[in-house]
C-alpha cells in the first residue's frame, strides 16, 4: 500500500511540474506586451506637419509604414520621407539614418514613427 501511495504522488507531482512548466511558457510566448495593430504620431516638420503611420503585428515587426507630409518640398522632404519609410520597412526598425539635405524632415520622421512604434509596446532600443 505504501509503494502505491508513493508511485501515485510521485506521478501527481511530475505532472503538476509538467503542466506548470508548459504554463509558464505559454505565457512567456504570449506576454511580449506589443499590441498589433496601426499607430501613428505627428511631428514638426520643415514647413508642416509629418505624420507617420505605422502598422505593427504582434510580433512587433513593423510591416508597413505610411505617411503624410503634404507641405514639405516634393523634392527633398517629399523623397526623403519615401526613402524613410522603405528603410523602416526594410530594417524592421524606426532607428535609421536621417536623409542628408533633409534633416529636419528626417528628425521628424524619425521622432514621429518611434512614437507610433512605441505606443505599440515594442521596444525601440
Amino acid at each position: 500500500m505504501k509503494k502505491t501511495i508513493t508511485i501515485l504522488l510521485s506521478i501527481i507531482v511530475s505532472l503538476s511540474i509538467l503542466l506548470s512548466g508548459c504554463a509558464d511558457n505559454a505565457d512567456n510566448e504570449d506576454a511580449t506586451g506589443v499590441k498589433a495593430g496601426k499607430y501613428s504620431a505627428t511631428e514638426k516638420g520643415y514647413k508642416g506637419d509629418v505624420t507617420v503611420e505605422v502598422t505593427v503585428d504582434a510580433a512587433g515587426k513593423i510591416t508597413d509604414v505610411s505617411y503624410t507630409a503634404k507641405d514639405e518640398t516634393t523634392e527633398i522632404g517629399g523623397a526623403a520621407a519615401e526613402s524613410l519609410a522603405e528603410a523602416m520597412e526594410e530594417q524592421n526598425t524606426p532607428n535609421v539614418d536621417s536623409i542628408s539635405g533633409a534633416t529636419v524632415t528626417s528628425k521628424a520622421f524619425i521622432d514621429a514613427a518611434r512614437a507610433a512604434v512605441s505606443e505599440a509596446g515594442v521596444d525601440i532600443d
